[in-house]
């Protein structure tokens, strides 16, 4: 008469079966935030080079800006808002558009600098009417677990995007 109960083999079997099933899981999810984060990255240049050329184009016959929301002490990024205006202050709320920001981004250093009299804050950047030109220049780094993004804008008004990781 066989005992009740498995065998040596019959558990090697099972444990080696969960363990495929966990790492595709955990691959799974590793290549999603991974996937995340980079999207996240892309969208921070997009939206200022959206603002710049809605600047550039006249739309709405506004200055356009981008805006970036962030705990100004973990660098947690929350969102980011496209708007239409002089600065975010005094912007037309119409043509607000946001992008919320998953909760592992985090604004590293975020670098911009008056290079003209102007009526905002460091957190935005502006770009004017017609010639999409920016009174403020510098640079944005956002980091995540397993990448670095610089996204820089100069005088002219054009985003550059630079992967570091």
């Amino acid at each position: 008469m066989k005992k009740p109960g498995f065998t040596f083999l019959e558990i090697l079997v099972v444990v080696g079966i969960m363990l495929i099933l966990l790492t595709i899981v955990f691959s799974s999810i590793r290549m999603t935030n991974a996937s995340l984060q980079s999207k996240t990255h892309q969208e921070v240049y997009s939206m200022l080079t959206e603002a710049s050329r809605y600047a550039r184009s006249g739309v709405a016959g506004s200055d356009w800006g981008v805006y970036f929301e962030y705990d100004g002490v973990t660098g947690a990024a929350v969102r980011a808002t496209l708007f239409a205006g002089e600065n975010y202050a005094t912007r037309d709320t119409q043509y607000d558009r946001f992008t919320a920001f998953h909760d592992s981004i985090v604004f590293s250093d975020v670098t911009l600098v008056d290079i003209a009299p102007w009526s905002g804050n460091g957190d935005e950047i502006t770009f004017e009417s017609m010639s999409g030109d920016t009174h403020q220049t510098g640079s944005i780094t956002l980091t995540t677990a397993s990448k670095t993004t610089i996204v820089s804008v100069d005088s002219s008004g054009i985003p550059l995007i630079d992967y570091v990781q």
